[in-house]
């Protein structure tokens, strides 16, 4: 059994881990991101109806928290989702929050 000291370290990244996806602009990213890995920040910024500044600085903060990553491929870069784990887990909050039967996401 775990002690409580890794207990407790496996909840600082679990809280961190949820205030990153607790931004619904981040949350959605995210969406596009596993419905169209390897988008670009212009394709992100434009599917979620952001500035392209705006999308840049969420997608260094999800890429410095390891939520996503980047690929350089010539002069743009191509983001992905770096764990499963994320993808699981967003999964589960679209299933118990979506209103619709209609889910933009994969099951």
């Amino acid at each position: 059994m775990k002690d409580l000291t890794d207990t407790f370290e496996d909840a600082v990244k679990a809280t961190t881990f949820l205030k990153i996806i607790s931004n619904p602009q981040r949350l959605l990213m995210i969406c596009a991101v596993m419905n169209r890995p390897g988008l670009t920040n212009g394709e992100i910024a434009a599917e979620c109806d952001l500035s392209i500044s705006a999308a840049s600085q969420h997608l260094t903060k999800m890429c410095d928290e390891n939520i996503l990553y980047k690929e350089k491929d010539a002069q743009k870069s191509k983001y992905y989702v770096k764990e499963k784990t994320t993808e699981d887990i967003v999964r589960a909050l679209k299933k118990a929050f979506s209103k619709s039967e209609n889910h933009s996401i994969s099951e």
